[in-house]
């Protein structure tokens, strides 16, 4: 799967990409696994996706694009927890490549 958006910009050539900071930094991305639980993935109509980060991203960074590009995420962005290999993740948290990020929106019942 590309990722697009706000996670990977392709050269509009077939050649390789040009030498450009943006593009270098590019080259060494991280991939990321994506799950959303709830009516998170109700409202997304999914309950995973893959996306490609900078080596340098975070959580916040994570949420950032994904909200961007995803208008669930954006509309649950301030009521989800997030996990980071199933353990609570803070915002500022940085990320690795192979990493696993679960989007937990607010639960209720008995």
């Amino acid at each position: 799967m590309r990722a697009s958006g706000a996670y990977a910009k392709e050269s509009a050539t077939a050649g390789p990409p040009a030498r450009h900071p943006e593009n270098e930094r590019l080259v060494s991305a991280m991939r990321l696994k994506v799950l959303f639980f709830g009516p998170l993935a109700a409202e997304a109509g999914k309950r995973e996706r893959s996306i490609a980060l900078p080596d340098d991203a975070t959580v916040d960074r994570a949420l950032d694009g994904l909200a961007a590009e995803e208008p669930a995420v954006a509309r649950w962005r301030g009521q989800l927890a997030v996990a980071r290999n199933e353990a609570y993740a803070g915002a500022g948290e940085a990320l690795a490549d192979g990493d696993t990020l679960a989007l937990i929106p607010p639960v209720s019942g008995g």
